[in-house]
C-alpha cells in the first residue's frame, strides 16, 4: 500500500519504523555534450576517422576536398603521343617513344620531363630540330636549357638545348648520315602545357 508518492516513485512501509522510497529514474541518451565519456557515446565516436571539424570524412577512408592523387606514389601524371604531337625537321618517319611529365613546384614553376625518340629518312646532315606542341620553354635571358641528344652512333653530338620562348628542343652535331635521333632533359616552362589536365 503506497503511503504518498516522490517525483513520480512511491513511499511504502519498510521493516521496524523504516519507509521504503522507490523513486523512478530517467536516464538521459547520451550526447556529445552531455555524456562524452559514456562508453555508448565513446564507442560511437571511436569508429570515426577524426572529427568533422578537422574536416576529415568518417570511417576508415577519409576524404579531403579539393585533392585529387593520380598516382598513388608521387602524384605526377605521364603523358604520351597520344596527348600531344611530335614534329621534326627532318620529319619524323618512326617515333618510337613520346613521353612527357609536366609538374609544378612548390613555387607554382612549371617544369617539363621528357624522353623523344624517332628515326628520320637516313641522309647526310649536321642538325635536327624536334618539337612538342603546346609546350613554350622558359626564356632565361641570354642562356637556352641544356638537355640530352643522341642520334645514330657515327653523329658526335656537339648540343644540345630547348630554344626559349618556343617548344622546339635542337640537336647539333658533326656532319654525318643519322637516321634516328632521341631527346631527353627536365626543363623550366613558362606555364602549364596546353594538354595537361
Amino acid at each position: 500500500m503506497a503511503y504518498g508518492t516522490l517525483n513520480a516513485g512511491t513511499i511504502t512501509p519498510g521493516s521496524g519504523n523504516t519507509l521504503a522510497i522507490s523513486e523512478a529514474v530517467t536516464v538521459p541518451t547520451p550526447t556529445a555534450t552531455t555524456h562524452a565519456t559514456t562508453k555508448a557515446y565513446v564507442d560511437s565516436a571511436a569508429s570515426q576517422a577524426t572529427t568533422a571539424a578537422q574536416g576529415v570524412g568518417t570511417g576508415d577512408s577519409p576524404t579531403f576536398a579539393g585533392l585529387t592523387v593520380t598516382n598513388a606514389d608521387s602524384g605526377l601524371k605521364q603523358y604520351d603521343q597520344t596527348d600531344f604531337s611530335v614534329t621534326s625537321s627532318p620529319a619524323v618517319s618512326t617515333l618510337y617513344r613520346g613521353v612527357a611529365i609536366p609538374y609544378r613546384t612548390s613555387t607554382g614553376a612549371w617544369r617539363l620531363r621528357f624522353n623523344i625518340v624517332y628515326s628520320v629518312a637516313s641522309a647526310s646532315r649536321t642538325s635536327c630540330t624536334m618539337t612538342i606542341s603546346g609546350v613554350t620553354f622558359k626564356n632565361i635571358s641570354g642562356l637556352s636549357q641544356h638537355c640530352v641528344g643522341s642520334s645514330t652512333s657515327s653523329a658526335n653530338i656537339q648540343s644540345c638545348y630547348a630554344n626559349p620562348n618556343t617548344g622546339n628542343v635542337f640537336i647539333e652535331h658533326a656532319s654525318a648520315s643519322t637516321s634516328k635521333y632521341g631527346f631527353s632533359g627536365d626543363v623550366e616552362l613558362d606555364s602549364k602545357p596546353t594538354w595537361a589536365d
